[in-house]
């Protein structure tokens, strides 16, 4: 199996099946994809190669404790030219082994096996999969199960966020237009994620502070359907690379898409599914999946199954 970073200057190449998948809820991989969790696949060090110029960022506050919203002196690294996440490798419960982000694994379907540090994410996963509190025991974790039902507070006036590090903030000061999840392969190689969470805000409704950088696709296109999304530029902290926003002319002119992983204690609940047919994990909740976008934002408005 073999995938790409975002723009493909970063290439993965995997000789075997990884040892586990699962989808991560813990602070550190929300606020780094952006995304409602990080889609975890773990490789045996000799069976995975990682092909290209990578910058990388470690917390100064990561830990190997358990159940703190952080996860194992992490060392995140993304491609250097278009800065989309590609591994998460570290020390602490799985040592010997490669975190590399599923979403970049070109047209894999992946069938998570589990929920990691569950009380830390942004929306509810009805799936029947388990939902650790933070780690199962062979992972170092104290192997607790929560419900997948969860209680969330209510959503504050003002919500505000930061990127993993801390540097970018987020302010809103109104509800989003929309909350949808998009399966594109942009919003996949980008984030590395199972899908972006996407929150789209009125521009004068959100305000960014922080120093960002920025890379915008040179075949980015605004045709539906291509696995592309709407000249986008997309943005991420100078500092810890984490995403930030996907900003870009098309069918959502006017509003701000900000990576919604990294508004804390948000409890999100997206109404529907982007670019679904580009997907790398397949949901069951009963939402609209659209082969690209509905004919709000300018697409066909065409469903297809779950």
């Amino acid at each position: 199996m073999s995938g790409a970073c975002y723009c493909g200057a970063v290439t993965v190449t995997a000789t075997a099946a990884p040892e586990a998948v699962a989808i991560c809820h813990c602070n550190e991989c929300r606020k780094w994809s952006g995304s409602a969790g990080q889609l975890v696949t773990l490789y045996k060090a000799e069976n995975v190669d990682v092909v290209g110029d990578l910058v990388e960022f470690k917390h100064p506050s990561a830990t190997t404790a358990v159940g703190d919203g952080t996860k194992n002196n992490s060392i995140r690294r993304c491609c250097a030219k278009c800065y989309g996440c590609v591994t998460n490798d570290g020390q602490g419960a799985w040592d010997g082994l490669r975190d590399i982000c599923g979403g970049i694994m070109g047209d894999a379907k992946w069938a998570p096996t589990m929920h990691l540090n569950y009380p830390s994410g942004v929306i509810e996963c009805n799936d029947g999969l388990p939902k650790y509190k933070d780690f199962p025991a062979g992972f170092g974790g104290s192997d607790e199960l929560v419900d997948e039902a969860r209680a969330f507070p209510d959503a504050a006036a003002q919500l505000e966020g930061a990127c993993y590090c801390g540097a970018v903030t987020v302010t809103a000061t109104a509800a989003p237009e929309a909350v949808a999840i998009c399966h594109c392969n942009e919003c996949r190689k980008w984030s590395g994620s199972l899908g972006q969470l996407v929150t789209l805000y009125k521009a004068e409704n959100v305000d960014v502070v922080g120093d960002l950088v920025e890379f915008k696709h040179p075949s980015a296109t605004t045709a539906a359907g291509d696995g592309t999304k709407n000249n986008s530029i997309r943005r991420c902290c100078a500092k810890c690379y984490g995403c930030v926003t996907n900003d870009g002319q098309g069918a959502w002119d006017g509003l701000r898409d900000i990576c919604g992983g990294l508004l804390g204690g948000a409890k999100w609940a997206p109404t529907m599914h982007l670019n679904y047919p580009s997907n790398t994990v397949c949901f069951k909740d009963g939402l609209p999946k659209y082969q690209d976008f509905p004919a709000g934002f300018g697409g066909s408005d065409t469903e297809v199954p779950e």
